[in-house]
């Protein structure tokens, strides 16, 4: 048979689906450049390019001159892997027909494959000058913006595809992701939503979903899709991991552990999981192997964030008073050591993610030491950033106010009036979101009086810009130190004028916040030797609480299953407030009134009370059998055991805050036991405005002794509660405490 027959049958088997019988036809004419082009062309359709690209190039090699082989040789190439061979091909058949959009198109796609974004976003913006609903394109083109960090330009492209063609969920998924690194969260979690009515068992989607809700801070929505993500991707160690962050943050701590483990079986060298299941087991206080996990972490991928978090490590509820100077100890010795080297850390943000909070309640001055941990991180981020916008033209000052905690948190219990109290006449509020703020009625409340709500990203670097971008007069921060994205914002300067408030009551150490605005009441005379910040000290109380709206009627002794033949001492503190010092009160408390039962609160799913539990066996012996830990309450349940309580006992050295005036509340007395610092003062100050010293004690004997006596003498706590409601219109919505900060403000920014 002559070749153009042999040519003409193959064709005719391939027109019939007769593959097999093609190839072996055109096998037999391994010299014949036609035969060599129908058989690259056959096993390109195949997907077979291994056997595709020889065949194509032998084919050109024979007739350089096949133009229309070019773009199918480019293609074999790309999709085997190979896009920088690939490039030549296109380049070539480009310059042969350069105003044909699907070669212009195909070189694009192996520049930005191949990483080449620059170029690549240069052909697709030619290519969609010419061709705007060129849909790939515009897609494309966004990719490779995206990877130039030219966020908002690839937003846009994104937007023009998804008008092009409102059913191309890879355009919505593109744009979800770009929303989410300009900190467009509600945005990007509308975007995937209708991304996933197009792609509802795509596991990448429902785990982009399961990621912002998790910023948004609506970790059920969390929860919940990232279970269903892995449901079809159960072997994804990511998604574990990722879920094992929601299970922790709402409490779930058991589940949680099984998710990091999960994600650790699947992949062991996950270094991040690991460092969560460390995170995981501090917060248990098994130190022993959160301690393991880290420096095993360390082994595998050293690095001196992974030396940072070792250093700094510390428990939340300590054995006994030499562990708790111990572990201050190695803090101090190993961060000293950290300090004398060049670290190199990109983002401590992603890097470390946790900040010093357990330090405050060791009971020590923590100006030093927190310098000295803020002095690590100071060199390794920008000292100041500049605004890449002008300012707008207005008269009144702008004030930002940033935290996470701008919802139903004590934080925004304590702050919402210094926001809501600032004359819009004068100042210009800019509320600053930080990743994880869930949205209630409280962030809403806040929202309206504002300018601006900007919902930050989890991305210190664009944060940064976006905050300098609103020139701020003055940065204020409710709280340093409580979560780690404050924290490392606050080490850059985005205002001329920097201050925090004591949502967290202890300094900062970072040079770039100047003032500490605390309050008289409060304060010692010396405490200006606790803070590396000015301390400005207000008059009045620092803040504005609501009186709390209180049950109509209060469960009783048997409802809430307590004894009704018991004096019942209520210390209503998280569990790591319960200080090794604490030991010595309890056990006078329980010597001196036979009847005394102390009760405290499990804190969630930690197993806190149970470490607790084995140290008052230890310390206290029998008396430890007379200490009850109770389930973490409801509002109504937690309202009646105040109330059903003899006595509330202030946690020493680091006391109460929220807590003091929801008891406060029901009038039942809060007995304190100061302490130097400021957040071991806050009921001294109370008591001080509300002229009831009788509350405020300076040590251990005497607080057991006061206690004893409140308790049983129902006279004299008779007395103590009149008093304290009587004075309920100065503890509560009480004006001063925001009017003078806003008059410092106002003198500050020279209004």
């Amino acid at each position: 048979m002559r070749p153009d027959q042999q040519l003409n049958q193959a064709w005719l088997n391939l027109s019939a689906g007769r593959w097999q019988d093609a190839e072996k036809s055109l096998l037999q004419m391994s010299l014949n450049s036609e035969a060599l082009a129908m058989l690259g062309s056959l096993y390109y359709q195949q997907e077979d390019y291994e056997k595709a690209i020889p065949k194509l190039e032998k084919a050109l090699k024979l007739a350089p001159k096949r133009h229309d082989l070019y773009p199918l040789l480019g293609a074999a190439l790309q999709l085997s892997g190979k896009v920088e061979e690939a490039l030549p091909w296109y380049q070539k058949i480009l310059k042969a027909d350069p105003d044909n959009p699907s070669h212009l198109y195909n070189l694009a796609s192996a520049l930005k494959e191949s990483s080449q974004y620059a170029e690549a976003a240069q052909l697709f913006e030619k290519l969609i000058a010419k061709h705007p609903e060129h849909l790939r394109a515009r897609n494309n083109f966004g990719v490779a913006l995206l990877a130039l960090g030219r966020i908002p330009e690839a937003s846009a492209q994104f937007e023009w595809a998804v008008k092009l063609a409102p059913d191309y969920a890879l355009a919505w998924i593109n744009l979800g992701d770009a929303q989410l690194q300009l900190g467009e969260l509600q945005k990007a979690q509308s975007t995937f939503e209708r991304a996933l009515a197009l792609l509802p068992d795509d596991a990448s989607l429902l785990a982009r979903l399961g990621r912002v809700c998790q910023l948004l801070g609506q970790l059920e929505n969390s929860a919940k899709w990232l279970k269903k993500a892995l449901k079809f991707s159960p072997d994804d160690a990511t998604l574990w991991r990722s879920q094992g962050a929601t299970l922790q943050a709402l409490g779930h701590w058991p589940a949680a552990q099984a998710a990091f483990e999960k994600a650790l079986a699947i992949r062991p060298e996950y270094a991040e999981a690991r460092n969560n299941l460390g995170n995981l087991l501090k917060e248990q206080g098994q130190m022993a192997a959160a301690q393991s996990m880290f420096e095993q972490v360390l082994s595998q991928a050293p690095s001196d964030a992974q030396r940072i978090r070792l250093a700094t490590l510390a428990p939340p509820v300590y054995a006994s008073l030499e562990e708790l100077k111990h572990w201050r100890q190695r803090i101090e010795k190993e961060v000293g050591i950290l300090a004398e080297l060049p670290l190199r850390i990109v983002d401590p943000l992603a890097e470390i993610g946790q900040a010093n909070f357990y330090l405050a309640y060791q009971g020590y001055n923590d100006k030093e030491l927190q310098m000295a941990i803020a002095g690590l991180y100071r060199p390794l981020l920008p000292e100041q950033v500049s605004a890449k916008t002008p300012r707008p033209q207005s008269e009144r000052k702008r004030v930002g106010f940033l935290s996470g905690f701008f919802y139903n948190h004590s934080i925004c219990h304590y702050y919402t009036q210094h926001i809501l109290g600032l004359d819009p006449e004068h100042f210009e509020v800019f509320l600053l979101l930080a990743p994880g703020n869930p949205q209630d009625s409280a962030t809403d409340r806040l929202s309206a009086f504002a300018s601006q709500t900007l919902r930050l990203p989890r991305d210190l670097a664009l944060a940064r810009q976006q905050v300098a971008d609103l020139h701020l007069d003055a940065l204020i921060y409710p709280d340093i130190g409580m979560e780690p994205f404050g924290y490392f914002l606050a080490m850059t300067r985005l205002a001329p004028i920097q201050a925090v408030l004591p949502g967290h009551p202890v300094t900062t150490g970072i040079p770039t916040v100047d003032y500490f605005v605390s309050n008289a009441p409060m304060e010692l005379p010396e405490a200006q030797d606790h803070y590396s910040e000015t301390l400005v000290t207000l008059p009045g109380l620092p803040v504005s609480y609501a009186k709390p709206e209180l049950p109509k009627t209060w469960l009783s002794r048997t409802e809430l299953g307590l004894p009704d033949n018991k004096h019942l001492y209520l210390c209503a503190m998280t569990l790591f407030k319960i200080h090794p010092n604490m030991d010595i009160a309890f056990q006078q408390i329980l010597e001196q009134d036979p009847l005394a039962e102390i009760c405290l609160f499990r804190f969630q799913e930690t197993g806190q009370h149970l470490l607790l539990k084995e140290r008052f066996e230890r310390s206290l012996g029998g008396l430890a059998e007379r200490i009850r830990f109770l389930p973490w309450a409801p509002k109504a349940a937690f309202f009646s055991l105040l109330a059903q309580a003899d006595l509330a006992l202030d946690s020493h050295p680091f006391g109460g805050g929220s807590t003091h005036y929801l008891t406060l509340a029901t009038g039942t007395p809060v007995l304190t036991w100061t302490s130097p610092w400021l957040r071991g003062r806050s009921a001294a100050g109370m008591y001080q405005l509300l002229e009831i010293p009788e509350l405020v004690t300076a040590s251990a004997e005497a607080f057991a002794t006061r206690a004893v006596q409140i308790a049983t003498e129902p006279d004299l706590r008779q007395s103590l509660s009149e008093r304290i409601h009587a004075g309920h219109s100065l503890l509560f919505d009480n004006p001063q405490g925001p009017r003078e900060f806003a008059n410092w403000l106002a003198s500050l920014l020279k209004i």
